[in-house]
């Protein structure tokens, strides 16, 4: 039985564009990118420079959400970060 591997790998999380940058290096070994929508890593510019990498190297690509945490790659809950200072009532409807 054959069966078609393909290689994913996240990208679009440097911290700015430049000549030696991983995301160039990789791109033409792999067949899907995971590509970093800027709240844990990267920025627009970087966001978009990786999109144009895949665009030429015929890479298919998604999105790689994150919370809006950088200091810890965006591994921390944002639910961790929530004060209620009131009680919360829930709301029945009948």
């Amino acid at each position: 039985m054959d069966m078609t591997l393909l290689l994913n790998c996240d990208l679009g999380e440097s911290t700015c564009i430049d000549s030696h940058n991983v995301d160039s290096e990789v791109m033409p070994f792999i067949d899907q990118a995971s590509i970093a929508c800027g709240q844990h890593a990267g920025d627009a510019d970087v966001m978009a420079h990786t999109l144009n990498l895949a665009g030429k190297n015929k890479v298919c690509v998604g999105a790689h959400p994150s919370y809006p945490d950088r200091e810890n790659f965006g591994r921390l809950s944002m639910l961790s970060l929530i004060h209620i200072s009131e009680p919360t009532r829930l709301l029945s409807i009948s």
